[in-house]
């Protein structure tokens, strides 16, 4: 049996292409990178050598908010076709952001939301309490980056 590897759905900071690479000591590890330009790729916020294979990804502006539905539409045709690149991928979802893209996915391939952060406290972020819910009975397996989240997401009945 082959071994799995890691996709990661969005590596756009710091914390979370330390994960992907981090990862990439004992997988293949592919770690998107959504921007929203129109005119040009972004660069990544790291200036590191990386050994996971980093992948620019075009999605359309407001992809993350008002546009989300066509957001995830437009993800998870990519993800389909990043995921044949490796074997037995697993997805890793980063944010509740990507709640609508998790449901366009689930059941094709084993998923994680890695909570890396208290989003509900992010200014603007509306509905997040119930994106976050979403993901984390989603989701095959939620990782918190703190106790205080993890115990959150249990007493929520998410977890």
């Amino acid at each position: 049996m082959a071994s799995s590897n890691f996709l990661f759905c969005d590596a756009n900071s710091i914390w979370h292409e330390k994960v992907a690479d981090g990862l990439s000591q004992w997988a293949e590890v592919l770690a998107l990178h959504p921007y929203s330009s129109f005119t040009t790729q972004r660069e990544s916020n790291v200036q590191t050598e990386l050994a996971s294979k980093r992948l620019e990804v075009w999605l359309p502006p407001g992809w993350a908010s008002s546009l989300s539905y066509v957001g995830a539409k437009v993800l998870s045709a990519k993800i389909d076709r990043f995921a044949n690149l490796i074997d037995d991928p697993i997805l890793v979802f980063t944010s509740p952001a990507y709640a609508s893209t998790l449901k366009q996915v689930s059941g094709k391939y084993r998923t994680v939301y890695y909570c890396a952060d208290d989003y509900r406290s992010y200014e603007g972020w509306k509905s997040t309490r119930t994106r976050e819910g979403s993901m984390m009975k989603m989701a095959d397996v939620a990782v918190f980056v703190s106790a205080a989240l993890a115990e959150r997401g249990i007493r929520e009945g998410c977890a």
